[in-house]
């Protein structure tokens, strides 16, 4: 019997690639497509409900079924992004697993980035789902991310962990409409930021499961490429966690697609220079000691 991952439907929420449900797939856990505005109950046999970038609130009617759910061991995996972090509805959920959504973009200001500020190597926590990334050393990157942050109260019987997170450095630009700097502005929100969180409470015999992630590019095929499969890792230990399939957590072998190299702003910056000035410099400047000296012969 194979785990069931349900996903959340009706309130514009971004597919699955092909590539993730194939990942998924892979990975022995079958996904279905759950409408529950039709239901008086999440499903018996849901393992797991996922949520994912949702562009529309959740009703309260749903929101109902999700804490019944959750209040019987039920697990939910969540992924918003900055542009619609969750409505009403949605910040009701999280806020009772002890999480709220911060406002704007978040932006790297030292050199935890690939490519552009806001294309962020998370820092990564230690925790089951993220243990053996930690230990292969995998990048997972989140370009297009908010914060997040516990709330001030919360009940006692929830444990929160940081999954990911960004450097003391960072910052949320919240009118990012009119954003003409990478610098921290006036009304700018100082860091650091949960970029992605995990929440469990015992419930009787039972035991709920929250999981947050910030962005949903964390599913975006070609970012999985630019972070060598370390994104892909991260989201298949999440669920099998979810689904208590500790044999899955794991770091599963390449694909042969070709895969990028990714460094951060710091490094990318010494080789740039090392490889276009400094070294073509040194050669030239060798050339020509060899010459002027068979010259001067």
């Amino acid at each position: 019997t194979l785990p069931i991952a349900y996903f959340l439907t009706g309130h514009g929420e971004t597919a699955l690639t092909d590539t993730f449900k194939s990942y998924i797939a892979d990975d022995n856990i079958e996904l279905k497509d759950l409408s529950l505005i039709s239901l008086n109950a999440v499903p018996d046999d849901a393992d797991c409900v996922i949520i994912n970038a949702p562009t529309s609130d959740i009703s309260e009617y749903e929101l109902d079924l999700l804490l019944t759910y959750m209040n019987g061991g039920g697990r939910v995996l969540l992924f918003t992004n900055f542009q619609y972090p969750g409505g009403e509805n949605i910040a009701a959920l999280c806020e009772a697993y002890g999480l709220k959504a911060v406002d704007g973009l978040v932006i790297e200001s030292s050199s935890n980035y690939a490519s552009q500020p806001y294309y962020l190597i998370a820092k990564k926590e230690s925790h089951d789902i993220t243990d053996p990334l930690i230990d292969s050393d995998s990048y997972v990157i989140m370009p297009l991310a908010h914060g997040i942050k516990t709330i001030d109260a919360y009940r006692s019987s929830l444990t929160i962990s940081t999954l990911l997170e960004t450097s003391d450095d960072a910052f949320s630009k919240v009118d990012v409409e009119n954003m003409t700097t990478f610098d921290k502005e006036e009304g700018d929100i100082g860091g650091g930021f949960i970029l992605g969180a995990a929440v469990t409470e015992t419930v009787g015999d039972n035991e709920a499961r929250f999981v947050w992630y910030s962005t949903s590019e964390l599913l975006n095929d070609s970012l999985n490429v630019y972070s060598g499969g370390g994104n892909s890792n991260l989201i298949l230990n999440t669920l099998s966690w979810m689904t208590d399939r500790q044999q899955g957590i794991t770091i599963r072998s390449l694909s042969l697609e070709a895969s990028t190299l990714t460094m951060s702003s710091s490094a990318s910056s010494f080789w740039f220079i090392l490889l276009t000035f400094a070294l073509p410099i040194s050669i030239v400047g060798f050339g020509f000691a060899v010459w002027y000296k068979r010259r001067k012969r």
